[in-house]
């Protein structure tokens, strides 16, 4: 995708929020490699999807990263549904944890955002997958072991290993590489302008430009589960909520009307 030069009355305040966001970085026990600096941080990335509301989708970038992992503390982990139901909210630490892995993610440079009015409203944190070989730990197994000290970040990145565990993705479209549509945020005061909508949509987007066959994702709620539907995703498997128990308790009794996790995927290629 072209992106324009950028100019030299922006490059201080660029060069400002690039330092923030690499301390931020440093915080998390993350280091932003070189080349993805260097991606990421151009002028004005393309627009990838829009609609007729306002909301445009592009790549996420580095310069709006913190405005986005703000946005995803305000409105994602109070909200989504297997954090409701481990109580993720009493648990700042394991946010944090969890806010590394969104960044890590960042790092595979397919992830997107929503702007609607120059404001981050919305996030996509699309992480690439490679299928394992045999013996070997996936992606979210590795960082559940290695990286989540507290118990409620590692019960919440294990409801993802069990939920794509039960019905394997690779296996069923005969592929060894997908882009999991991994954390789908949209900002509490801008629900209602089909900003969940548009990222999934912009997800298979950017999946299949970027040459990968399928795109796949845990869908926790029944708007998400919808927004699936819509795009005439497969489901594979739909697991009650209350077979997810946390400290003895299914997660059913907190979700409300989201009883069910959805593991949706499509082929692109």
């Amino acid at each position: 995708m072209a992106n324009r030069r950028r100019g030299s009355s922006n490059s201080d305040s660029n060069s400002e929020e690039v330092s923030k966001l690499h301390s931020l970085a440093q915080l998390a026990g993350v280091s932003i490699s070189t080349r993805t600096h260097s991606l990421l941080t151009m002028e004005a990335p393309n627009v990838w999807l829009r609609n007729d509301k306002g909301v445009e989708v592009i790549s996420m970038t580095e310069s709006r990263l913190q405005e986005t992992l703000a946005m995803m503390r305000e409105s994602y982990y109070p909200d989504e549904s297997a954090a409701v139901g481990i109580e993720l909210h009493k648990c700042p630490e394991s946010i944090d944890e969890l806010e590394r892995l969104t960044i890590e993610t960042f790092e595979d440079g397919t992830s997107m955002i929503a702007i609607f009015q120059n404001k981050v409203v919305g996030a996509s944190f699309n992480k690439v997958q490679l299928k394992p070989k045999s013996g070997d730990l996936g992606y979210f197994e590795e960082f559940r072991d290695f990286k989540c000290k507290t118990d409620s970040a590692k019960e919440y990145v294990n409801n993802m290993i069990i939920a794509d565990s039960k019905k394997d993705a690779f296996e069923h479209y005969g592929v060894r590489k997908s882009l999991e549509l991994m954390f789908l945020g949209v900002c509490k005061r801008h629900r209602g302008l089909g900003i969940g909508q548009l990222l999934t949509e912009a997800t298979s987007v950017v999946a299949k430009q970027r040459g990968l066959p399928i795109v796949t994702a845990i869908f926790t709620s029944v708007e998400s589960q919808k927004i699936g539907r819509r795009l005439q995703w497969d489901e594979l498997i739909d697991i009650p909520m209350h077979e997810f128990v946390y400290r003895g308790i299914p997660y059913s009794n907190f979700t409300g009307r989201n009883q069910s996790m959805v593991l949706m995927a499509k082929k692109l290629i």
